[in-house]
């Protein structure tokens, strides 16, 4: 199995996964973690100061950047597999996400572009 990670912008959800993503990519790669909430963003930012390549953006993960990414790593369970981080992948891109339901369930999933 490849665990190579290319040294692209990766949008993450959750601080440690952030921490542990950037130290995976390296100083030439780039992470970006969104968190709702504007003063659990700033103390995550705080937390990641030991990782300049890496920020937290207090919004909503649903909105992905512009560019293409790599990787799409979700910690929150979401109901519904939102479209636009399928389209926000690169050729190859790869999403890990979980998926909950009303009866207290989840399955973690990964999803992969074809190239």
């Amino acid at each position: 199995m490849d665990h190579q990670i290319e040294k692209r912008p990766a949008p993450v959800f959750g601080e440690h996964s952030a921490a542990i993503l950037a130290e995976l990519v390296g100083s030439t790669g780039a992470v970006v973690g969104f968190e709702i909430d504007a003063a659990l963003a700033a103390r995550a930012q705080a937390n990641l100061a030991a990782w300049p390549w890496a920020r937290v953006e207090a919004r909503s993960g649903l909105a992905v950047p512009d560019e293409r990414v790599d990787l799409i790593y979700v910690s929150a369970g979401v109901t519904q597999f939102p479209r636009m981080w399928l389209d926000a992948l690169s050729p190859r891109g790869k999403i890990v996400y979980p998926l909950v339901g009303g009866d207290c369930w989840c399955a973690v999933f990964l999803v992969e572009r074809g190239a």
